[in-house]
């Protein structure tokens, strides 16, 4: 992945608060009951800061949380002390993660899938969910469309404060790599009132959907659902987030 997230990591949560977490989770258990699948073990891809990870896990199911990003799983393995959940914590990479065994379903949130920038390796994930999940499990992801990258998002600035944090983040979009990359400055107020300057970048790549529809088969699901913006629809030219559903073929 291309997102070090070093930096935003102890701001994440706060910066993110406008997220409906709970809306994703219940969007994945609809894919579930459509698809006639109860899985025990689910897997978070690019777990983040654990915020999806623990909602699943307080709903039952045996959590296993996976990211590249030490800070953000620092931040993750704070909660759990916190809440004192039973979820397994996994530092590794996306398209080279290793799982002790098979898992019921494979979900990842937030545009994760569009950080993967090179094909190959976005392959290599896609193969690798398939390998570690149950027969009849599935795999469910989100991506940001082409089109709210570089028609809604290219050239925008977004600013986000918090008590304490402030953070900018410039939007830009390249057309002819089709990559979009987040260039934030974050400032942190100490308890002595100074700010400090950090900063990270993010690089996306747009994906279009029969694109990484192929690739999914490709990987040998045997039936891939697209919806768009996390409702059971088709996506359509104004959708903006494209949330696929792949099912691994039953045994």
């Amino acid at each position: 992945m291309s997102a070090s997230y070093a930096a935003l990591a102890a701001f994440y949560d706060e910066l993110n608060a406008h997220v409906d977490y709970a809306k994703i989770a219940d969007f994945y258990e609809h894919v579930f009951k459509r698809v006639k699948l109860k899985p025990l073990i689910v897997a978070d891809l690019a777990c983040g800061t654990g915020t999806l990870t623990e909602l699943m896990a307080k709903r039952g199911y045996d959590m296993i949380g996976i990211d590249g990003s030490v800070a953000m799983l620092g931040a993750a393995q704070n909660k759990r002390a916190e809440s004192g959940l039973d979820i397994l914590y996994l530092n590794q990479d996306m398209a080279s993660f290793e799982l002790y065994g098979t898992v019921g379903a494979i979900v990842s949130s937030l545009d994760s899938v569009n950080h993967v920038t090179d094909k190959n390796e976005l392959m290599k994930c896609f193969l690798n969910c398939h390998m570690y999940l149950d027969y009849g499990g599935a795999f469910i992801f989100d991506v940001n469309t082409p089109g709210r990258l570089k028609n809604t998002l290219d050239g925008t600035t977004a600013i986000y404060e918090t008590d304490g944090v402030f953070c900018a983040v410039e939007h830009s979009y390249d057309k002819r790599r089709r990559r979009f990359y987040y260039d934030m400055t974050i400032f942190e107020k100490t308890p002595e009132g100074v700010y400090v300057r950090s900063r990270d970048f993010v690089e996306e790549r747009a994906y279009e959907i029969p694109e990484l529809t192929d690739m999914l088969y490709e990987a040998g699901f045997c039936k891939v659902y697209a919806y768009g913006d996390y409702k059971f629809k088709a996506p359509d030219e104004n959708s903006e987030r494209v949330v696929f559903a792949a099912i691994k073929e039953k045994e």
